[in-house]
């Protein structure tokens, strides 16, 4: 039996039940009006037969990430538009990574209104920052020193 055989007998296994449940048929019948149905239902409306289903659609990646653009990073479509709420939440996260002593500065470049431009290029800024800034063991110049 094909799978869309065993849909319209497992719907029409619902269909019995139901029929049961309203009390217009007994529970013996179930099986019996099941096939019933099932056999009129494939004789009727074909069955074994399966729908030709499209392929999922491949991703293809727009033209600002092509391998044309050398540096690998997207075009901004409005630049001048006002930055979005995730992008000065993204950055204000960013922000508080780096040391305290360079964080004022940052946090004044987005106090006023901020532009995606800026703000695209000021991600890329703060998180080259912050991979500079990965701490560094110590080498251990005394045995009781730790080496952090």
């Amino acid at each position: 039996m094909s799978r869309d055989n065993l849909i319209v007998a497992q719907c029409c296994f619902k269909g019995a039940i139901d029929l049961a449940v309203a009390n217009k048929i007994t529970v013996d019948e179930i099986p019996e009006l099941t096939t019933q149905l099932t056999k009129h239902i494939i004789n009727n409306f074909g069955g074994g037969t399966s729908a030709v289903v499209p392929a999922k659609p491949v991703f293809k990646p727009k033209e600002n990430y092509a391998k044309a653009n050398n540096n690998s990073t997207p075009k901004i479509a409005n630049p001048s538009e006002d930055a979005s709420e995730k992008q000065i939440g993204f950055i204000k996260s960013l922000i508080s990574e780096l040391p305290l002593s360079e964080q004022d500065a940052y946090k004044q470049l987005i106090a006023g209104k901020v532009n995606k431009g800026t703000a695209s290029g000021l991600i890329n800024q703060l998180k080259e920052k912050i991979d500079e800034n990965e701490p560094v063991a110590k080498t251990n110049t005394a045995p009781e020193e730790a080496p952090f």
